[in-house]
């Protein structure tokens, strides 16, 4: 390699590795005066140098490169373009699936190094630090004025709790799988704070996936420990009592979702406390009309829309009553969303993105994957800029550092 080779490709790096690094970072704050974008686009440019510099050191990693397939093909099966201002929006939401796991299927040895090390450290001191302020933030409000709802309670006002819920989820995952800068005697705390931080936010599908994610741990731990096991556990049951217990918005949402599972029919003074089974029936039923094609992104919702402005139900989000036809909606499940903009071919692309995951049999690859598949349940979140950022880089980010590892 020349001299001048060299020096491109140690530019290349840092271009690279910089702008990675401030997007993780930025990840589970994301304001809208600082882009996490930026970050990736900055990367982009460092990446495309060091294809240049010296493309014979660049490597392939496959079972990424397949993931990265899929998402694209994922996208582009959301095309021929509509003239729906939806559609747009939504397309425009999604062009990360284009590029942003690039990185992560071919680079050279200084950046897969640079990735092992420092990026999962970089995105769990950020996402710890995160709930270390949120908390404090809610401990205010509710010294301040306990009534306020709980998805208001978030000082991260652009990025919406369900998403922040599962960043801190994703961090969980990082700390009990991947090798991390934070000493076995503080991995507890941060653990803690993480687990604190996902109760006070209240999405009820994060609760499931914080439950998953610590017996999926401990079952199939090859140091299984029942000590540590018991440990855990007692650390989440004392976090949701004290929770439950002082915190009125938790008891609440608690209350609200044993509701919720003893009758889906139930109604609370009169108003419906679940919108999805509304939205999800109607969903079903436009997608029984064209399974085969779908109606494409934005188009989807505009018909769902249709359908939801007929209903009369009264609905209550913990501080007012709100009808469905004053809204607008998505489909709340990703599953569903896919099926109706793209067409049953979608369903072979989801199982096509399991294949590198499972076939590679790591546990961090597959514990992602299924924090991820959890969210979908009852959320679209495709359809939202921090659902694709995480989808978009952290499933080939993750993919190759899972099959790197097993190699070496």
């Amino acid at each position: 390699m020349t001299v001048s080779n060299h020096k491109l490709r140690k530019t290349a790096f840092w271009i690279l590795s910089l702008g990675m690094s401030y997007y993780v970072a930025l990840l589970p704050f994301q304001p809208p005066w600082l882009p996490a974008s930026a970050g990736m686009m900055v990367a982009g440019i460092g990446w495309l140098i060091s294809l240049t510099s010296n493309p014979r050191q660049l490597t392939i990693n496959w079972p990424a490169a397949w993931v990265y397939l899929c998402l694209v093909l994922l996208y582009l099966s959301g095309l021929p373009t509509l003239d729906v201002p939806e559609y747009r929006q939504i397309m425009n939401t999604q062009v990360p699936l284009l590029f942003w796991g690039l990185p992560f299927v071919v680079y050279d040895e200084d950046f897969l190094r640079y990735s092992k090390t420092y990026l999962p450290n970089i995105f769990l001191a950020s996402s710890i630090f995160s709930a270390l302020v949120f908390i404090v933030y809610f401990i205010a409000i509710e010294i301040s004025d306990p009534s306020i709802e709980y998805s208001k309670r978030s000082p991260y006002f652009f990025l919406p709790v369900h998403y922040l819920s599962l960043y801190y989820n994703v961090a969980i995952v990082l700390l009990l799988r991947q090798p991390c800068f934070i000493k076995k005697s503080f991995k507890i705390a941060a653990i803690s704070v993480l687990i604190a931080a996902v109760i006070l936010l209240a999405s009820r599908i994060q609760w499931v996936v914080l439950l998953f994610i610590l017996i999926i741990h401990f079952l199939s731990s090859k140091k299984f420990k029942t000590k540590k096991v018991l440990m855990y556990f007692m650390l989440l049951s004392v976090c949701v009592t004290l929770l439950y217990v002082f915190v009125p918005e938790v008891h609440r949402r608690m209350h609200e979702t044993l509701d919720e599972v003893r009758s889906l029919k139930e109604v609370k003074n009169g108003k419906q406390t679940n919108h999805r089974k509304f939205i999800w029936k109607e969903a079903l039923q436009l997608l029984s009309e064209v399974p085969i094609t779908g109606y494409k992104p934005g188009l989807a919702d505009k018909l769902l829309m249709e359908r939801l402005s007929a209903c009369d139900e009264k609905f209550w989000d913990g501080e007012k009553v709100y009808y469905l036809r004053d809204g607008f909606y998505n489909y709340h499940n990703q599953f569903l969303q896919s099926l109706a903009e793209r067409g049953v071919g979608v369903v072979f692309l989801f199982l096509a993105l399991l294949l590198p995951v499972f076939y590679g049999r790591n546990w961090l690859c597959t514990m992602m994957v299924l924090v991820i598949a959890f969210a979908m349940l009852t959320e679209s979140i495709l359809q939202r800029q921090a659902g694709v950022f995480l989808v978009a880089t952290f499933l080939p980010m993750i993919v190759t550092l899972s099959t790197v590892r097993k190699k070496t």
